[in-house]
Parts: C-alpha cells; sequence; structure tokens
C-alpha cells in the first residue's frame, strides 16, 4: 500500500517557509537566510521525488502521482496566500487526516 507521507510532511512543512518569508519580505528572507531557504528547495524536491517514487507502485499510479502533486501545490499555495497560525492549524490537521484516512485497493484521494 501506498503511503502519503512526504506529500503530508510538506503540508505541514511549508507553513514555516511561509510565515518567514510574510514575516521577512521575500528579498530580505533570501539575504538573511540564503540556506534556509535553499534546505527547503532541496526539501521539496526530495518530498516531491519521493511521492512520486512511491505512487509507481500504487495500483493506479497516474491517479496517485496528481494526488501527490495536488496535495502539495495546494497545500503550498494556501500557506503562501494565508500566512497564520490558523492557516498552520488547518494544514496540519489536513495533512493528518490525508495520511491517516483509509484507502481502497486501487482508489485514492
Amino acid at each position: 500500500m501506498e503511503s502519503p507521507l512526504f506529500e503530508s510532511l510538506w503540508a505541514m512543512q511549508v507553513n514555516f517557509l511561509a510565515a518567514d518569508i510574510n514575516d521577512l519580505g521575500l528579498d530580505q528572507f533570501l539575504e538573511e537566510h540564503r540556506a534556509y531557504g535553499i534546505g527547503y528547495g532541496l526539501f521539496a524536491v526530495a518530498y516531491f521525488v519521493a511521492a512520486m517514487s512511491i505512487a509507481r507502485v500504487a495500483p493506479n499510479p497516474k491517479v496517485r502521482r496528481l494526488t501527490a502533486a495536488g496535495v502539495m501545490v495546494v497545500s503550498t499555495a494556501l500557506a503562501f496566500l494565508f500566512p497564520s497560525e490558523w492557516m498552520f492549524a488547518a494544514l496540519v490537521i489536513f495533512a493528518l487526516v490525508y495520511y491517516l484516512w483509509p484507502r481502497k485497493e486501487g482508489v485514492s484521494i
């Protein structure tokens, strides 16, 4: 059974990056925390590649890959559009529900 671990982790972690960029502004963030920003970029790429690799063994890999990519893109967009504590809480709850939700064989949400 495939695991949505990597997209769930990204949905929770992207909030920290969005909050820092919101507080400092993108230019100042990149100036002061370049290594931190590069690290998050590497996390994003690694999580995406891992999610796509795991989806390869799923019963319906195309749907699973689209779902994983959608979760990562939507959570990133929400975190950057609404960088606040309530969005952090909402995305953490969403990520946990998404991770723990039982999947039927051949079906992905």
